[in-house]
């Protein structure tokens, strides 16, 4: 996402996958969410399901979420 509010990476060096999650933030609410994966199909499909739980949520509720809420 090339105009994103926020940027962040994750890697696993275990395993070698590395996540870059974009965020578009309006009004204190995540308005879109999208990510880079490179690594295995768990990863990928992991990442998508974070970008479905996050999308329209407040920062401080998106935030709270951990590896168990998905």
């Amino acid at each position: 996402m090339a105009d994103a509010d926020g940027v962040g990476d994750v890697g696993n060096p275990l395993c070698g996958d590395i996540v870059r999650l974009f965020l578009k933030i309006k009004d204190n609410k995540i308005q879109k969410a999208t990510f880079k994966t490179f690594g295995c199909r768990a990863a990928i499909a992991t990442s998508s399901i974070l970008t479905e739980m996050i999308k329209g949520k407040p920062l401080d509720e998106a935030l709270k979420l951990n590896k168990d809420d998905m």
